[in-house]
């Protein structure tokens, strides 16, 4: 399901160190520019990626993303990149993470570099129209601990998981925050609505105080909630009709 978002993020990733790199050649007084484009697949812990990564005129280009003849992003990267498609990032949340992906190898001139290229496309996923009516969504809170500020703190995930009346899998929505309340779940389901959805058949959710409440206030025509135990040990349907 995240294999988009990598290949997305990947490629802009790409394209900026490419910038940066002739940005340096030309400074140095050095007569470089790009040279079209390679390829190569990658595999990562969400799926393969088939990247064209840019080439320069001299061959002295080196990305870090994805070095030369690697064939797999680095342990834990592929986390770090799905965690930028949040919606509550800033501009500076996205420099952080990617100081943590290049360390001291890049000046902030060149993460601002990279980050001009990634950021557009991270708030397109964020804002992207979404279908009208989804046969079956899924939403999930996963609890991690998580090193920020170099402390570990907890970090609740909203997941929210669609599959339309194709069977396709769409990623409708990730948010992250301290912990799960019904009340933000309320937020979430409102920029859902607020993006083009009106009509989901069946809303798959845990036993959260106050979820269905959240979802019977968002103006979708027909709405099922299932309610379900995570250890299977009993399910519970709940129906209502809003707006028929």
């Amino acid at each position: 399901m995240f294999t988009e978002l990598l290949q997305s993020f990947v490629d802009a990733a790409l394209e900026g160190e490419m910038d940066h790199h002739l940005e340096q050649e030309h400074s140095a007084g050095k007569k470089n520019r790009r040279n079209g484009y390679g390829k190569k697949d990658v595999k990562t812990e969400g799926g393969t990626l088939s990247l064209n990564p840019p080439r320069d005129r001299t061959g002295s280009f080196e990305p870090t993303i994805v070095e030369k003849r690697s064939r797999s992003l680095k342990t834990g990267l592929d986390e770090v990149i799905l965690s930028m498609y949040a919606k509550g990032n800033s501009v500076e949340d996205i420099h952080r993470l990617l100081f943590e992906i290049y360390g001291v190898k890049y000046s902030n001139s060149a993460i601002s570099l990279i980050t001009d290229r990634i950021w557009p496309d991270i708030v397109a996923w964020q804002q992207r129209a979404l279908r009208a009516c989804y046969a079956i969504m899924y939403l999930d809170g996963i609890h991690f601990r998580v090193k920020e500020d170099h402390k570990f703190v907890n970090k609740c995930v909203y997941t929210v998981y669609g599959i339309d009346c194709d069977g396709h899998r769409d990623i409708l929505r990730i948010y992250t925050s301290e912990n799960e309340s019904a009340h933000i779940w309320g937020q979430i389901l409102e920029d859902i609505s607020s993006r083009g959805v009106q009509d989901i058949l069946i809303n798959c959710i845990d036993g959260l105080t106050g979820f269905k409440a959240s979802i019977k206030c968002i103006p979708w025509q027909l709405c099922n909630v299932v309610s379900y135990i995570k250890s299977g040990i009993r399910s519970d349907l709940y129906r209502t009709r809003i707006r028929r």
